[in-house]
């Protein structure tokens, strides 16, 4: 998949510019708050919907701006997909449309539009709390064909349900309806683990390898998934009481945890910032393989700062597996030192404009 144009109007400190790009690797370079990830930010948002920095869309929005405009296309094979991405700023209300269709829910987009983003916060991949992992892996497997979306969007709503149905007991309240509900909760809860369980497996093979290109060092990476039951319809019943007490469901994919271990240790607890750093890359680009296995089609790819914090021979590294792609967006503090002997379209970003670099950076 390519993007191939994007236009923004009133998105932070983006211009008003109607960029179009081709394949291959285009670096946003520039002095530091000028718009670099600003930009990737946008094309991110254009693609999936949604910022890749989980705020609310209302700061997104540039200062005195109605709302921000988002639109462009992207090739998918030999068809081009037309994408538009608004936000109102007085009704709060966000508007996604595809080929000039609205779309009800992003995860309607998801299932179009593959977009991976690599962010410095990515760390929390690795030695973050297990909800960072979950939400890697729900955003993953939002992406790929079948019925994760559906199922997700179920079990959420019969997690809520639930829950409120154990905290009225726990007031010693009726609840009518808390066996219906365990019902849905079970018949959508358990094919999440088992999907979950599918894609680490396939994670784990894809992570050690890039691991391994990205170090150039001996150490192996394990990737596996850690539920917090094996058997829901098993166990739920021995929580019941347990449950009421809490007034909270105790057991259920919304609990899981994706673990990452270095050479058989606890990468959370035993990891250097720079290893959690290239473990994030990994999971990143191991997410990308999967993804364009499953649908046959290269996702979008937004990288920022993904340079930093790497030593030289990681930055090669790294580098050289991007010209390969497609198409990648990667930030960066500087642009000719970095792309050296390395094939890729510099973009110049000052003060929330964007203009093409000749090659002195």
């Amino acid at each position: 998949m390519i993007l191939s144009s994007i236009n923004a109007y009133g998105f932070r400190n983006c211009a008003a510019q109607n960029l179009r790009f081709g394949a291959g690797l285009h670096v946003l370079f520039g002095a530091n708050a000028q718009g670099k990830t600003n930009w990737l930010e946008a094309m991110f948002c254009l693609a999936s919907g949604r910022s890749f920095r989980n705020v609310e869309d209302t700061t997104l929005c540039a200062d005195s701006a109605p709302g921000y405009a988002l639109s462009g296309e992207a090739l998918r094979g030999q068809e081009t997909l037309r994408l538009r991405a608004n936000y109102d700023r007085e009704k709060k209300r966000r508007s996604v449309e595809l080929n000039g269709a609205p779309l009800h829910r992003v995860l309607e987009l998801w299932a179009e539009v593959q977009a991976v983003a690599f962010t410095p916060a990515d760390s929390r991949l690795v030695k973050g709390a297990p909800f960072f992992r979950r939400q890697f892996l729900n955003r993953f497997l939002c992406q790929t064909p079948g019925l994760y979306r559906f199922r997700l969007l179920r079990y959420s709503q019969a997690l809520r349900q639930r829950n409120a149905l154990l905290r009225r007991l726990r007031r010693g309240e009726r609840a009518e309806g808390l066996d219906l509900w365990d019902a849905v909760y079970l018949e959508f809860g358990q094919p999440l683990v088992e999907a979950r369980q599918a894609v680490a497996e396939r994670l784990d093979w894809q992570v050690n390898e890039y691991y391994r290109r990205l170090s150039a060092g001996p150490k192996s990476v394990q990737i596996g998934y850690k539920p917090s039951s094996p058997n829901l319809a098993e166990e739920l019943p021995r929580v019941r009481t347990r449950e009421i007490v809490a007034g909270l469901s105790l057991l259920g994919p919304h609990l899981d945890d994706l673990t990452v271990t270095l050479d058989g240790k606890d990468a959370r607890l035993f990891s250097s910032e720079g290893e959690a750093r290239t473990l994030a890359l990994a999971l990143r680009l191991a997410e990308y393989s999967v993804l364009q296995e499953q649908s046959g089609e290269a996702p979008l790819l937004f990288l920022d700062d993904a340079l930093s914090e790497l030593d030289r021979e990681r930055q090669g590294a790294l580098l050289r597996m991007l010209v390969s792609l497609p198409q990648a967006f990667l930030t960066s503090a500087s642009s000719a030192e970095i792309l050296q002997g390395e094939e890729g379209q510099r973009l110049y970003v000052r003060a929330g404009q964007i203009r093409e670099a000749d090659g002195t950076g």
